[in-house]
């Protein structure tokens, strides 16, 4: 006889719905809108999409994968996006997280 309990079970993860070709989306934060491309890579975290502002300037969007609790990847984008700004040569600016 077992005197082991049961672990609770997670529900499982959503996965990512990515945005379509030419869907237009608003931020909340700026009001700036961004026109969605098509995909342009994939990593372990995220995929990265080309899209185009309302000033038609060419930018990358990354959609986090739900790898982990809200949280964990929450921080992880934080610790990616200094990382980033501190030492990659194409990334000017971020936007928005």
């Amino acid at each position: 006889m077992s005197t082991d309990e049961p672990h609770p079970v997670a529900p499982p993860l959503k996965g990512v719905v990515p945005p379509s070709p030419g869907k237009v989306i608003t931020s909340l934060a700026t009001g700036t809108t961004y026109t969605m491309g098509d995909r342009i890579g994939e990593g372990s975290f995220g995929l990265v999409f080309a899209c185009a502002d309302g000033w038609r300037n060419d930018l990358a969007v990354k959609v986090m994968k739900p790898v982990r609790t809200y949280e964990e990847v929450q921080a992880a984008t934080m610790a990616e996006v200094q990382r980033l700004l501190l030492r990659h040569p194409y990334i000017t600016y971020v936007r928005r997280l």
